[in-house]
């Protein structure tokens, strides 16, 4: 058996699916702790149930999880006429169907937001303070989110779409909901031939002197990046993502530590919802956590309100908190425009917060 198979035991018998990993879901959030590309969610098949095999999942040592589950797919009270071996069979055949929607990346939705679960916006803070369909979100519309960003996954992001996306770079990046340059080589210059994965064009290479002075030739691309393995990244971020071609701080939560557990967008935090803080305390916007406020009395300095909803000591939390050269209130911080029409005519598009030309 090869590392990375699938050993499933089905009424005491094995079976080896090969490739397709298994990712553990907790009855709290802890799928958040599994990186964006990463997370997925469980789900189950409905109907009149009878009691089903039990399916036993276990990852082999290299793998970084181990799961024990038995799924609950429906199967009709009927009779199986045949041999014992045609029952195993079909045992066998759906287990391999109840295990597809546990683990394969790709198989499933992935949850919205940052995976983070909740019954009510209370317990939700950080980067998503909006409870929706169970999931802690930053947006359940794109009118949630600010400036030019879009609404999607439950997150405020640069594109969820093409048309989301201007002349200069016109693809959406599925791995990075950023406007990129291309999507296949083919969209690129002579100059910079190939595409990289996170949409921007690069130069072709040979070996690393092909390349810029901070990067080196990854001879699976044929093109100059950041980094190949991760003897190309410094100490403070010394993991390369295979997805992007980027050095980072942590690619799952188990690279990360008990004092910042949680893996987002390459960084490991302090938190990514309220309950993953002190009884008294919430998660701010910089996924740390901070003391929780009930009335401005409990909030002084530079953040002098607090928006009860947040529970969180902001700048402001309406336009009345603002003045002078930043009047409108946009995300508990004071700012230039909310939209373009807050902005005079020499510089008519607001673009987070800011009049641009």
């Amino acid at each position: 058996m090869t590392s990375g198979q699938t050993l499933v035991v089905v009424d005491g018998r094995q079976l080896h699916l090969g490739g397709c990993k298994a990712i553990p879901y907790a009855t709290s959030h802890r799928p958040a702790q599994i990186s964006a590309h990463k997370r997925a969610r469980r789900t189950y098949a409905t109907g009149e149930a009878v009691k089903p095999p039990v399916v036993d999942v276990v990852q082999q040592p290299h793998a970084r999880h181990r799961v024990r589950a038995t799924p609950s797919f429906a199967i009709h009270s009927a009779r199986v006429v045949g041999s014992e071996v045609m029952v195993r069979l079909f045992s066998l055949l759906f287990a391999f169907i109840a295990l597809s929607p546990l683990a394969c990346d790709g198989c499933v939705p992935v949850p919205p937001g940052h995976g983070a679960t909740c019954t009510e916006p209370t317990e939700c803070g950080g980067e998503t303070p909006m409870c929706s369909g169970g999931f802690c979100v930053a947006c359940v519309e794109t009118t949630d989110c600010n400036g030019a960003d879009v609404c999607g996954s439950g997150l405020c992001v640069e594109c969820s779409t093409d048309e989301d996306c201007g002349a200069g770079e016109p693809i959406c990046n599925a791995l990075t909901h950023r406007c990129g340059e291309c999507a296949v080589s083919d969209d690129c210059g002579v100059a910079e031939p190939v595409c990289l994965p996170e949409g921007e064009c690069a130069r072709a290479c040979e070996n690393d002197t092909d390349c810029d002075d901070n990067d080196v030739c990854d001879s699976a691309l044929g093109a100059c990046v950041e980094c190949a393995v991760d003897d190309d990244c410094p100490a403070d971020e010394p993991l390369c993502s295979p997805d992007l071609r980027e050095c980072q701080e942590c690619l799952v939560a188990d690279d990360c530590g008990a004092a910042e557990p949680f893996c987002i967008d390459g960084r490991c935090e302090e938190c990514i919802q309220n309950t993953d803080c002190g009884a008294t305390c919430v998660c701010n916007a910089d996924l740390e956590c901070q003391s929780g406020c009930d009335a401005d009395d409990d909030c002084n300095g530079g953040e002098a309100h607090c928006d009860v909803n947040l529970r969180q000591c902001v700048e402001c939390v309406d336009d009345g908190h603002c003045g002078g050269e930043d009047p409108v209130c946009v995300d508990n911080e004071c700012a230039e425009c909310r939209e373009d029409s807050d902005c005079p005519s020499g510089r008519p598009v607001c673009d987070e917060g800011e009049c641009q030309d």
